[in-house]
């Protein structure tokens, strides 16, 4: 379904610890997405997902679309009241955090009757396969949901937004076309990347393309600088 699943380009992703090709990004999202299976997950089933802007939760989103499953993405700024609500309207079956929040959520998943798997840095997985050959995966119909998205909760409580697959192609197919985006196109993710906006016009148009996504802190002046000025120039304005 998605581009960079089938793409052999040399840089995908730059993230706070390093920078991974769309080889190592695809097998990544595999290795994760059997992972989730592995805890019992089926396609269909939702999944939270609490982490602060990071090469996990980008793999986090991909692997779960990857399972057939529905990602569940929650800001982890929200107070605990804010997230338990959330927790109870899209009912997830596991909630992937850090494990410093573990802990934290403990109470809330057995209420909630929801696993939790803490996440470490995933880029150190690849050491255990040199090889890095991403597994065959279904193709989910189009209509397949894929991911609940809440909105801020300016007019009410907050509201969730179901996107299928065929909502995020369309997205990408929009974006890519309407800005033109290249291999050659960089997007640096410095908002919070819970949010829609982010994921779904930010970053599938950009991989679905073959471009470069950078992941810094969500709110990071320093990072975000840093990440703009590593952009090669391509293009001089007179």
């Amino acid at each position: 379904m998605f581009g960079f699943l089938n793409l052999d380009r040399p840089l995908a992703v730059r993230h706070q610890n390093g920078a991974l090709s769309y080889r190592e990004f695809a097998w990544l999202v595999g290795s994760l997405a059997e992972r989730l299976e592995r805890a019992g997950l089926d396609p269909g089933d939702r999944v939270g997902v609490i982490l602060p802007n990071s090469l996990e939760l980008l793999c986090s989103y991909y692997a779960g679309l990857l399972a057939g499953l529905v990602v569940v993405p929650i800001n982890e700024r929200l107070t605990p009241p804010e997230v338990a609500r959330i927790i109870d309207h899209s009912e997830p079956r596991c909630l992937l955090t850090t494990p410093e929040c573990a802990d934290g959520y403990q109470e809330l998943a057995e209420s909630a009757k929801m696993s939790i798997l803490a996440l470490e840095r995933i880029d150190t997985w690849l050491a255990s396969d040199p090889d890095l050959v991403a597994p065959a995966r279904p193709d989910w119909p189009s209509d397949h949901p894929a991911v609940i998205f809440y909105t801020s909760g300016s007019t009410g409580a907050p509201k969730g937004a179901l996107y299928s697959h065929r909502t995020l192609i369309d997205n990408a197919r929009v974006f890519g076309n309407g800005f033109g985006i290249t291999g050659d196109d960089h997007s640096v993710l410095c908002h919070c990347m819970a949010n829609h906006f982010v994921f779904a016009q930010m970053t599938v148009p950009m991989l679905d393309r073959g471009a470069i996504v950078e992941i810094v802190d969500f709110g990071s002046v320093e990072q975000t600088l840093s990440a703009i000025e590593s952009i090669p120039k391509l293009v001089e304005v007179e």
